[in-house]
């Protein structure tokens, strides 16, 4: 009918402009989801109970590491690199003339809090391998294979799987009082964030999306949490920081310590360390970090000269951080401490400097091309201050 086909004909003509209709309200949905993504970023709006986020570390298939680092994740402005470290890719064949060094730990090694270029491993590689060192003397690698988070048991393994095939020639274990406890925090919160946002895994497409959305995670987050209360699984509360906090963390720092499973596992690990350096003929030596806490009357000796001890009677060399950090605290105060646990860009410097010492004066490294290495054992040398204007620049109370 004459009716029907001109109907026909403004119905066709109405289709490009309802196409393009559609496609304003999904660039605008896009660019919506987008905006909204990298405010929840920016702001770190996220989940606020939970240290870790789904895109940097993910469950293991490894039934002793439990968690690990998601390869390629973002870090910042760095990315995880593609073996699972915090630090820039390696070949697995160490190239000729390369003096390799393993740095090992949790969230000390790792460098909690600061830029993978403020971490304890790059400024030792950088102060191994100056930029006006030329081709002249040994080349270093320094490899940071810390994870946040991780107790004695999942340090071992993961310098056992992920760290030995890069054949390494040192093994460095910047050793935290709390690695022979049992309860990590990290863990936990990865857990009850993936069960709260019930998200599905082998999501592809739009889900693949979704799983590693912080807006999607925190929507879907506070979504459960309202709605399915019963079945959103609670973060236990970290004794360490609640010990911290209520100034009884002595007590239960000695208690890992006393005999009981947080001894034993420090036995089992520093027995395992010890086979894995004799079998892969690769020396380990250990730098014990001290809490940043009441340096003027510090209640952590004991536990320092029993960790000296064990690891010394297993022929690891272990030297003692404290000293250095006491001495910087008693003319600068905590200029180099982020927290109770972790130091700052200028603590990693301080350590770094400390490492770079003790292990070129012993033969741990091969002698480096930095010119002459002053004297760093005594904390009041010339080296010291050095260091002590460093921080009292970077703690803007000074010139450098």
């Amino acid at each position: 009918m004459p009716g029907s086909t001109h109907r026909e004909g403004l119905d066709a003509s109405r289709l490009p402009r309802r196409a393009a209709q559609a496609g304003l309200v999904a660039f605008g949905l896009l660019a919506g989801l987008g905006l909204g993504e990298a405010a929840v970023r920016i702001l770190g709006a996220g989940p606020g109970a939970n240290v870790v986020y789904r895109e940097n570390y993910r469950l293991s298939r490894d039934p002793a590491l439990q968690y690990e680092l998601v390869p390629g994740s973002r870090d910042g402005t760095s990315r995880i690199s593609s073996a699972g470290l915090r630090d820039r890719e390696y070949a697995a064949d160490k190239p000729p003339g390369v003096f390799r060094i393993l740095l090992i730990g949790d969230s000390i090694g790792y460098g909690f809090g600061v830029a993978q270029s403020d971490a304890l491993s790059e400024q030792l590689e950088r102060l191994l391998q100056p930029p006006d060192a030329g081709g002249a003397g040994p080349r270093f690698e320094v490899l940071n294979l810390g994870v946040t988070g991780y107790n004695i048991d999942q340090i071992v393994e993961n310098l056992r799987v992920r760290g030995l095939p890069f054949h390494p020639d040192l093994v460095v274990y910047a050793y935290c009082l709390n690695d022979p406890q049992e309860y990590s925090f990290e863990l936990e919160a990865l857990k009850a964030q993936l069960a709260n946002a019930g998200l599905p895994r082998g999501a592809t497409g739009l889900g693949r999306w979704a799983a590693k959305s912080r807006l999607v995670l925190l929507l879907r987050t506070r979504w459960r949490a309202r709605h399915l209360p019963a079945s959103a699984p609670a973060v236990p509360a970290d004794p360490q920081w609640q010990r911290l906090k209520d100034g009884t963390y002595a007590d239960y720092f000695a208690s890992l310590y006393a005999e009981g499973p947080g001894l034993q596992r420090l036995r089992t690990g520093v027995a395992a360390l010890h086979r894995i350096s004799v079998e892969s003929h690769v020396p380990i030596v250990t730098f014990v970090f001290p809490l940043f806490m009441d340096p003027d009357h510090y209640r952590l000796q004991d536990e320092h000269r029993l960790v000296s001890r064990m690891f010394s009677a297993a022929g690891i060399p272990t030297y003692d951080l404290l000293p250095l950090y006491r001495t910087m605290y008693e003319t600068h105060g905590f200029v180099f401490a982020a927290n109770a646990l972790h130091p700052n860009a200028v603590g990693h410097r301080l350590a770094a400097l400390y490492l770079l010492q003790a292990l070129a004066e012993d033969g741990a490294i091969p002698r480096p091309n930095t010119g002459p290495l002053p004297a760093f054992r005594s904390p009041r040398d010339r080296m010291l201050a050095e260091i002590a204007a460093r921080a009292r620049h970077a703690a803007g109370t000074g010139p450098g």
